[in-house]
């Protein structure tokens, strides 16, 4: 297991008995570090007010002040106890109270969209596998020959394009996990009797993609 230090505490320079220094994740005890320690945004949240009180305590023109300030919301914030979001609150809070640069710490990295998509699509292969994978792409084929026919489909004309685009990229990530191509193909000509041997196999398609949809870009 990888470790986290967290800076709950006063960091290292602090000269308090009690709370004088960061500690490792795999060690923590109260009710508060360990939330502090099992929530990622949390842990980040830790790691912007480390920096943040780093640069503050830096450009201070009274730095003991400041120490005795830190001190005192440490002590307020672990009356949040495992409250997540009472820690979040006074996190950003005191984030916020520290500087502008706070927000904007130069360790924080945010995802491209690019990375956002493909761990749209990481999690949809795994919790689709091949089968649901099947279903939802025989929904989509189904919709895309609806388009094309002509048919309205509504609100749904628009997600057709994306989420066929999205199948594909599910598709090819399931392949490279060692799917074979020609297993998802027999499974996706499945998933499309079961859609045409429905009394509605249109209502019963769109249905299909509808969820589909929805559970990817959630």
């Amino acid at each position: 297991m990888l470790k986290r230090m967290v800076f709950i505490v006063a960091f290292a320079c602090f000269a308090y008995n009690a709370n004088s220094a960061s500690f490792d994740c795999t060690k923590a005890s109260s009710p508060y570090e360990k939330a502090v320690c099992s929530n990622p945004t949390l842990s980040s949240l830790d790691e912007q007010l480390a920096g943040a009180y780093k640069d503050a305590r830096a450009k201070s023109a009274d730095p003991d002040s400041l120490k005795k300030e830190q001190i005192e919301w440490i002590k307020s914030t672990r009356q949040c106890a495992s409250d997540v979001g009472c820690i979040e609150k006074a996190y950003k809070t005191r984030i916020a109270s520290l500087g502008p640069t706070a927000s904007t710490p130069s360790t924080a990295k945010q995802a491209s969209p690019q990375e956002q998509y493909q761990a749209m699509v990481n999690r949809s292969i795994n919790e689709l596998g091949p089968s649901g994978y099947a279903k939802c792409a025989a929904a989509t084929v189904t919709m895309i020959a609806l388009k094309t026919r002509g048919d309205n489909l509504g609100r749904l004309a628009p997600q057709v394009e994306p989420m066929s685009k999205f199948m594909g990229a599910v598709r090819a990530g399931l392949i490279s996990r060692g799917t074979p191509a020609n297993t998802l193909d027999n499974l996706i000509r499945a998933s499309d009797k079961v859609i045409m041997s429905d009394p509605d196999p249109v209502l019963r398609g769109m249905k299909d993609f509808d969820k589909c949809y929805n559970d990817a870009v959630r």
